[in-house]
């Protein structure tokens, strides 16, 4: 995460695709980039319906040389079909094996699509902390008469726009390059909420801060550790100092959902995982 202030560097890329690459080399989180599913979904089906027709063209063949009688050919082409020996010494123009051969460099090229298309399937969103982060470049940009990233092709849209003055873009169909690691609701809403506040709000500080995500990541880690200790030690203290059957009864039941609640915020456990350990 990169908490961005007021900033003069020397030796800065020059306004366009140069300076957009340096903003998302500094910051990882923002370097997403459009998925175009539409056109590879297009391109499978094109391939799809090339295959179709060839697959056709190979069965019609084939059932045409399985009908020629054995006496009109030197090498019995009805043989083809059952042993490949014929149909691989066959003569060079021979339309089966010449077709068997445009399908399988055809094939090939649709499978790699399909495992290219699933690879990039697989691959997560920004989330829209970050997605807000490089709007706010866009826009901070658009104003700023030295410090722009200025891009003015097709292109200029494909992460939405905030400039008030165009016409509202919604960004669709992106992937994030380097998405941050997976954290827990707590350590989200440190990174996301709180630390920028602090920057922007308690230090005056006129240069580009840096805040690596990992850092903040051991900081909550280390917090949820000290939670997690005390929590048990807790209820033991306040249970034992209890004399009364029903006010110990009530404190279980808030110690239970204290402890719920600690999983759900503190940790990535699943609904599942909640249940299983409170019942516990």
């Amino acid at each position: 995460m990169e908490i961005e202030m007021s900033t003069f560097e020397h030796n800065t890329p020059v306004s366009g695709y140069p300076r957009l690459a340096q903003e998302m080399g500094n910051a990882p989180s923002i370097a997403m980039v459009r998925r175009f599913t539409d056109l590879s979904n297009e391109s499978l089906l094109y391939f799809q319906a090339q295959l179709v027709i060839l697959e056709r063209e190979l069965h019609d063949l084939q059932a045409r040389d399985a009908r020629l009688s054995a006496s009109i050919e030197p090498k019995p082409k009805p043989r083809c079909s059952r042993d490949w020996y014929w149909l691989g010494i066959d003569s060079p123009e021979c339309d089966q094996w010449n077709k068997v051969l445009e399908i399988r460099q055809v094939l090939k090229e649709y499978e790699e699509a399909v495992l290219r298309q699933l690879k990039l399937n697989s691959l997560n969103p920004p989330s829209k902390y970050d997605l807000d982060d490089i709007q706010t470049r866009f826009k901070h940009s658009a104003m700023s008469s030295s410090d722009r990233i200025g891009l003015i092709g097709e292109d200029e849209y494909v992460w939405g726009s905030k400039v008030p003055s165009t016409k509202t873009r919604e960004a669709k169909d992106l992937v994030a390059l380097s998405p941050r690691p997976e954290s827990d609701p707590f350590s989200t809403f440190i990174m996301e909420r709180c630390t920028p506040w602090l920057y922007q709000h308690l230090r005056k500080i006129n240069e580009t801060i840096f805040v690596n995500d990992r850092t903040q990541l051991r900081y909550t880690a280390m917090l949820t550790t000290v939670v997690a200790s005390l929590l048990p030690i807790a209820s033991i203290a306040v249970l034992y100092s209890s004399k009364s059957t029903k006010v110990r009864i009530g404190l279980v039941a808030i110690f239970t959902f204290i402890f719920a609640s600690s999983l759900v915020c503190f940790t990535t456990a699943k609904r599942t995982d909640v249940f299983s350990a409170t019942a516990a």
